[in-house]
């Protein structure tokens, strides 16, 4: 799947109200479209979740190399 007709399925299931909580956002639209711009979402030293910064919680870091937080989300 390309990230146009992931986009595309992710606006739909949206205007369907599928996503009703963080969980569903985080599983539903962030983990599928890190993984179509091909992250390796199941590796946690690459998609790191419930990362700590400055003893707060974020949602995600995105690692690279693997275990360096690059970018958080």
């Amino acid at each position: 799947m390309n990230i146009e007709s992931a986009i595309k399925e992710i606006q739909e299931k949206i205007k369907a109200g599928q996503f009703v909580n963080e969980a569903s956002v985080s599983q539903g639209i962030v983990l599928r479209l890190l993984s179509v711009l091909g992250w390796q979402i199941f590796d946690s030293s690459i998609v790191w979740p419930q990362y700590t910064v400055e003893g707060k919680r974020i949602d995600y870091a995105l690692c690279h190399p693997n275990s360096n937080p690059s970018f958080a989300l």
